[in-house]
């Protein structure tokens, strides 16, 4: 019974506690010395430990979202108190604009018209041109290319030295949205060759290092013949970085990037998860990497991680507000969703039956405990009935214990008195046999002694008679002889009479025989 009872506990158990995998609570991790760690320890992790930190970031990304709008808020606070000098308000804000990318598409395009306001009253010519490369970031952001490029366009040739690197940039990033927007696949080649040659120019004016071999390892990838070179150069630069650098999630995602486009799946999710992880702890809302790692993840099969990943994404870019971003999900976030759904919906089926499982369970759980119940009260009303039982037996030995031990008293008592029946018995054989042998005796004697007196009557010697009448010698001679009968006899029938007198008696009035043989004086013969 208790082994049943056992097992029905433990089927419970297991069918109760099933939890689909995205009831699992999560360890956040939300303070920025967490993300540090694992930013610090990511090349040590493997796939799924990396995925499952990134599981918690997604879950949990709002303080780095925080964190970053806190850097904003400070700005923003700079910005009120130089209100008064448009020139430290048009840096802070082209500081606010940069803070933008990438987090608020409105932000930044007012940060833009802001920046390019106040370029234009300080009259500097150099900031009216960087305010306008700002503008048209900000339009591309935005999803206004066209608009962008008539930003962009009368700037060609006259671009100042310090405005060539983002001018570069933004045409890099201008051409590029184009290609990916583009339907016809002659646009797409074209305005994919006009970000490769801005990309050239590019890495004549850049003066970072990493972000130079950033961008030649992709301009060099755009020739599938130096994808593996491209690749050793961008991982070569990766290694050497420090784990907070900035370039980190650029740099990642382009060697995920490359990985793919030579089939290496592995290590394209890898990195791709790297990057995510990037992204998210900098409160960054605008990216590509984990929608590119949720696609893969569908693929291969993980439709819950690639569901979660993907609606982060959403969230993210509504919150950013980048159209395009929008349409990229559009065609893929359905056909997940639908995935998820009916994941969610066989897990509903697979809970429901293991609930009615449980159920039918806990009714026969409850069933044999009720029974098991019934079965306990009747033993304890049998154990009781047995412990009655048993204290009236214990109470009836003691009773005859006690009557055993109450009839050996009266057998030692009928012994004892046996005993002293056979003693008196015994003294009284032995009385009567010296008071036979006395008498016997002493009518001998007597007989002897008439016969002398008559010998001496009959010889007619009267005279002669007279003396032997008043001779004593022979009654005191007959008394002694009855006294050392007497004594013998006595001390032989009570040999130690004479020590219970002594105990009786003060040691001075004790007595004290000293003849070889015993005999008694005249008080003990009367005691």
């Amino acid at each position: 019974m208790k082994r049943l009872l056992a097992a029905l506990c433990i089927v419970s158990i297991i069918l109760m506690g099933f939890t689909p995998a995205s009831a699992r609570s999560l360890l956040p991790v939300q303070k920025k010395s967490e993300a540090e760690a694992v930013r610090a320890s990511w090349r040590q992790m493997s796939e799924e430990e990396l995925l499952d930190c990134l599981d918690c970031i997604v879950a949990h990304r709002a303080p780095f979202i925080q964190s970053r709008q806190q850097v904003i808020d400070s700005l923003e606070l700079q910005l009120r108190e130089a209100s008064a000098n448009d020139s430290l308000c048009y840096l802070v804000a082209t500081e606010l604009l940069y803070a933008h990318i990438g987090f608020s598409t409105r932000e930044l395009l007012r940060y833009a018209r802001l920046g390019k306001t106040l370029a234009d009253k300080v009259a500097n010519p150099r900031w009216q041109q960087q305010a306008a490369i700002h503008m048209a970031r900000a339009l591309i952001q935005d999803g206004q290319y066209e608009q962008a490029a008539q930003w962009l366009s009368p700037l060609m040739g006259v671009v100042y030295a310090e405005n060539l690197r983002d001018y570069y940039d933004t045409s890099i990033e201008l051409y590029g949205w184009k290609s990916e927007c583009s339907s016809s696949e002659q646009d797409r080649r074209r305005f994919s060759l006009k970000s490769q040659t801005y990309r050239d120019s590019l890495l004549m004016v850049e003066t970072d290092s990493v972000w130079r071999v950033h961008q030649g390892s992709l301009l060099m990838a755009a020739d599938s013949s130096h994808i593996r070179q491209s690749l050793c150069k961008e991982r070569e630069v990766l290694d050497a970085l420090p784990p907070n650098h900035p370039h980190i999630r650029h740099l990642t995602f382009s060697i995920a990037y490359l990985y793919e486009s030579l089939g290496q799946a592995d290590s394209s999710r890898y990195y791709s998860a790297v990057s995510a992880l990037y992204d998210l702890t900098e409160g960054v809302r605008e990216y590509v990497s984990l929608r590119n790692l949720a696609l893969d993840l569908f693929d291969k099969g993980d439709v819950e991680r690639a569901y979660h990943y993907l609606h982060c994404c959403v969230e993210d870019a509504n919150a950013c507000e980048v159209p395009l971003r929008m349409l990229q999900f559009s065609p893929d976030f359905p056909v997940i969703l639908d995935a998820y759904q009916q994941k969610i919906d066989a897990q509903g089926d697979t809970l429901r039956h293991r609930f009615l499982a449980s159920v039918l369970l806990s009714v026969l759980l409850v069933f044999m405990l009720g029974y098991v119940y019934v079965v306990t009260v009747r033993l304890r009303q049998s154990r009781q009935k047995l412990w009655n039982s048993k204290m009236e037996l214990e109470e009836n030995n003691r009773k005859l214990n006690q009557t055993l031990l109450n009839e050996q008293e009266a057998n030692r008592q009928l012994q004892e008195a046996n005993r002293q029946l056979r003693e008196a018995n015994r003294i009284k054989e032995a009385y009567i046999t010296r008071y036979m042998t006395e008498c016997s005796t002493f009518i001998d004697k007597m007989s002897s002694y008439r016969k002398n007196l008559l010998h001496i009557a009959q010889g007619a010697k009267p005279a002669q008679i007279l003396p032997a009448l008043r001779d004593t010698a022979v009654e005191e001679q007959e008394l002694n002889l009855f006294y050392t009968h007497f004594d013998q006899t006595f001390l032989q029938l009570f040999p130690h009479f004479i020590e219970e007198v002594n105990d009786l008696l003060q040691p001075e009035a004790r007595f004290a025989l000293h003849d070889v043989e015993l005999k008694l004086n005249t008080d003990l013969r009367v005691l």
